[in-house]
């Protein structure tokens, strides 16, 4: 059931296309029907994830608007405060992913598919718990967390300039 560095490329370009939804021909070579159908929900996961990015970009730009009446070191206190609640929520993350990365796995795909149960696999007949395995999550969470903290970027700015 392994595959070759071609074929990985070929399952790797086969999955861009059906995560940017330019269709699923491509998976059908290598994975089996529950697979797909858990990619679509995941494709639809990742689509609702970058609705909730847009929504706190928006809801992030209205605050800043708002507060240009306050004081200087209101907006500060504003920004820390936001920050340390994203913070907090990024560390209880990231600390339940480095404790128990396969309890953290389990809890997440439980909340988030809960509609069924195609996430369970089978690694003796589900090829995509081979070629998407434990050390490639592990390194999608910490690629996902360094992307957060460099978001949080523009609050730690708005946070210090009010500090000064």
């Amino acid at each position: 059931m392994g595959l070759n560095e071609a074929q990985l490329r070929e399952v790797a370009c086969a999955m861009t296309a059906s995560m940017r939804g330019e269709g699923e021909a491509g998976l059908e070579k290598w994975f089996m029907e529950d697979e797909i159908e858990h990619m679509r929900d995941v494709r639809g996961l990742v689509l609702l994830g970058w609705r909730v990015v847009g929504a706190c970009a928006a809801i992030w730009a209205l605050g800043v608007f708002s507060a240009r009446g306050l004081g200087k070191r209101a907006r500060a206190n504003c920004a820390l405060a936001a920050l340390i609640a994203v913070g907090l929520l990024g560390a209880g993350i990231a600390i339940a992913f480095a404790v128990d990365f396969y309890g953290a796995f389990v809890a997440f795909h439980r909340l988030f598919f809960r509609r069924n149960t195609l996430w369970l696999m089978d690694p003796r007949i589900h090829r995509m718990v081979v070629v998407y395995n434990e050390a490639f999550f592990t390194r999608a969470v910490a690629v996902i967390g360094l992307i957060s903290l460099a978001s949080l970027l523009p609050l730690v700015r708005a946070a210090m300039r009010g500090r000064r």
